[in-house]
């Protein structure tokens, strides 16, 4: 059952009740998230890491493996996505939290989520490109695009104006969570290279390494892991900003799923 107070618009935005959601949602639904995580995000992880493995040394990399590396890391993520923006508003609103209503969310929204995701995408490679600062201001102007998308029905350029309204006031508390969530992917993200040695390996020990079954595990159940995190954290935070900035509790926003 959720502790969100309800009708609050115009409350303060408080980071820690965003974390804390976060992994309260987590706790209670793991057993649920987690398999679908698995199958969207961690096996898909396992099939790219190999296939980029297979593609070391080679004149030019296969189409199919490049095209398969593509959907595993953009298209079943988005997903994921999808899915649990669905989950996490049932689960705060204290209902019971059904894998097949999930999915049926995730595909309904599918192609918006696609759209919103290139749109993101482009955007901010431009922005990173630009001195990094523009691209931290499209990350936080941005952040809960995705749960405006399936939520409130609305296209994509309007997702991304909606989170830019809803995180306006906000902004540098999102901030920080952005800057926290970055923080953490960068040290996982290091720590496993630094454990497994890729770092000064040869195309031969790359190869081995990326064809093996560890190292491919390992990356894939952490990379399942901080995608249930980061899925999880954006649906906490438009939930949140839903409520400070509008009054709008959970009841309101699961009647678009009714």
């Amino acid at each position: 059952m959720t502790d969100l107070p309800l009708n609050e618009a115009g409350a303060r935005f408080e980071l820690g009740r965003v974390v804390g959601q976060t992994f309260a949602v987590l706790g209670r639904n793991f057993l649920v998230f987690f398999p679908l995580a698995l199958v969207l995000v961690g096996i898909p992880q396992f099939g790219s890491i190999y296939a980029s493995g297979l593609m070391i040394g080679t004149d030019a990399p296969d189409l199919l493996a490049t095209v398969g590396i593509t959907i595993a890391g953009v298209v079943f993520p988005i997903l994921l996505q999808g899915a649990l923006i669905r989950g996490v508003v049932d689960d705060l609103r204290g209902d019971k939290v059904r894998i097949g209503a999930m999915v049926g969310d995730a595909f309904r929204a599918a192609v918006s989520l696609f759209v919103v995701a290139i749109l993101m995408g482009l955007g901010l490679t431009l922005g990173f490109m630009l001195l990094i600062v523009p691209g931290l201001f499209l990350a936080v102007r941005w952040a809960v695009a995705a749960p405006a998308a399936v939520v409130e029905r609305v296209a994509p350029t309007s997702a991304l104006g909606r989170s830019a309204d809803l995180s306006r006031g906000n902004r540098w508390s999102v901030f920080g969570l952005v800057l926290i969530w970055g923080a953490v992917m960068l040290a996982t993200t290091f720590g496993l290279e630094i454990a497994f040695g890729v770092f000064g390996a040869g195309p031969e020990g790359l190869l081995a390494l990326y064809t093996g079954f560890t190292y491919g595990a390992v990356s894939a159940v952490l990379g399942t892991i901080l995608a249930l995190i980061n899925a999880v954290g954006v649906a906490a935070l438009y939930v949140e900003l839903r409520r400070v900035k509008e009054g709008v509790d959970v009841s309101d926003l699961a009647k678009v799923f009714a």
